[in-house]
């Protein structure tokens, strides 16, 4: 559990510097916006047009920094550009099925894992670092998505002995 936790700060460390080292965000800002608000607002337009111009269906991976020429800087419109719609819902599910994990869970050290990973997943979908190609955290999502349905799984079993 404390590699678990290690893992969450050090994913959590590694993406907010590299936000500040993202030399081709940076080069794109000064060049054509002044405002960091104005950027990402500019991104999120640009990135929900090639979204739909897919019929919201994705363009493949990595298509969203090839057309754009930076990344989208928000993690859920990157994957609705690239994967679609559908996975986007996907993801989605499962993130909000660990949300409810972090109220049903009795185990402490479990549930404020999960209610710290939320918090830092949120911070990291406005990273200017292209998340979906950040593989640590997408094991960090699915080792606590299956950490929580186990300690629901033996919630539901003790339950069933009780009766």
């Amino acid at each position: 559990m404390f590699l678990l936790i290690l893992s969450v700060l050090i994913l959590t460390i590694c993406s907010v510097t590299y936000f500040y080292l993202d030399t081709r965000f940076t080069s794109y800002l000064y060049n054509n916006l002044y405002g960091g608000d104005l950027v990402r607002l500019e991104l999120a337009k640009q990135t929900f047009k090639l979204a739909k111009d897919s019929l919201f269906l994705g363009l493949g991976p990595g298509q969203t920094i090839i057309n754009i020429g930076v990344n989208p800087h928000n993690i859920f419109l990157e994957i609705m550009a690239e994967y679609g719609v559908f996975f986007l819902m996907g993801v989605l599910l499962i993130y909000i099925k660990i949300l409810m994990m972090y109220n049903s869970i009795n185990e402490p050290f479990i549930s404020s894992l999960i209610l710290s990973f939320s918090i830092s997943f949120l911070f990291l979908t406005v990273s200017s670092s292209s998340l979906t190609r950040i593989y640590p955290v997408w094991i960090v999502f699915g080792l606590l998505f299956s950490i929580g349905n186990i300690y629901s799984f033996k919630k539901k079993v003790n339950n069933q002995k009780k009766k």
